[in-house]
């Protein structure tokens, strides 16, 4: 049974959508997204973090959405309505679909994005971003309408639309892994494995250090692995230093050369700095005045002797 759910502000809204995994979660989930991973999801959901601060894109794609309709509608000669509900489905009720808008008549829905002209897709020969795919793959699952639109408003370059129909086997397979995320991670509090991009998350869940010691012999091979990979790139650090070196002395006082495959450069550069120390020494309360301090933790590893 599919159940529209009412929010009366962005309050509601958030606290709503961190009850289940939504579009905008799913390539996250499967570890698609170039803006999100399945850890800060898992943060997300539990309310383990602050809701993420606004930017100028995210501004910019709610301000042009309605733009955005109007042009699919100019160029389809689809009717659109706007959909003021989460979407919820009894078959899925880990899921949760808020969608930006349903074609009127049909069963069928509208996804609306707004990228930027350095986007690499090519949209013109119909690539589409593996992010939006999933999204609307996701819609189709908890909807369970038969077709799923997408229209892309490339800023100063291009308007093109996309057809997502039904796939039963992909949707199956969409719903099986998010429940696996949802039942592994959500429900029972365990945190999936970080990313790349983790690092100011983690630096988020963990601000701050104490006295604690924690007995790590069961990442054991982790710790051998970084160690061997810092190792690594520490002497390559110093070939990379030797190299520059090498091609530096050959430059001289010249600020360019080239041997007609690679082009080097070796320019002179100034800049400025507030020598802080000399004004902590000469002005002291002006020092102290505009300072400020902040604080972090270092990550250091070697050899426990």
């Amino acid at each position: 049974m599919i159940q529209k759910i009412s929010y009366k502000d962005r309050a509601a809204w958030l606290d709503c959508r961190r009850k289940y995994i939504g579009g905008s979660d799913a390539a996250a989930v499967l570890g698609l997204s170039k803006w999100s991973s399945p850890l800060s999801v898992y943060a997300d959901k539990l309310g383990l973090v602050p809701e993420r601060e606004d930017n100028e894109a995210m501004r910019q794609g709610r301000d042009l959405e309605d733009y955005v309709a109007q042009r699919f509608s100019e160029k389809t000669g689809l009717k659109v309505r706007r959909e003021n509900h989460i979407i919820v489905n009894d078959e899925v009720p880990f899921m949760a679909a808020n969608i930006d808008r349903r074609i009127v008549g049909v069963d069928e829905g509208l996804e609306c994005k707004t990228t930027s002209v350095y986007n690499k897709t090519d949209f013109e020969g119909g690539d589409v971003p593996k992010e939006y795919y999933v999204q609307c793959v996701h819609y189709l699952a908890v909807t369970r309408y038969r077709r799923w639109h997408l229209a892309v408003l490339v800023l100063n370059k291009g308007f093109y639309t996309f057809t997502i129909d039904r796939n039963d086997i992909e949707i199956d397979a969409l719903i099986a892994l998010e429940k696996k995320f949802y039942d592994e991670h959500i429900v029972v509090q365990i945190p999936p494995e970080p990313e790349e991009g983790d690092s100011e998350l983690l630096s988020t869940l963990y601000p701050h250090s104490n006295d604690g010691f924690v007995p790590l012999q069961h990442i054991s091979a982790t710790l051998k692995e970084l160690a061997s990979c810092k190792a690594q790139a520490k002497m390559l650090d110093g070939t990379i230093k030797t190299l520059e070196n090498f091609v530096k002395q050959a430059l001289g006082d010249a600020s360019q050369g080239s041997d007609g495959t690679y082009k080097v450069s070796w320019t002179e550069r100034s800049t400025t700095r507030l020598d802080s120390k000399a004004l902590q020494k000469a002005m002291p309360d002006i020092y102290a005045q505009f300072s400020t301090t902040n604080s972090y933790r270092t990550f250091l590893i070697k050899e426990d002797n």
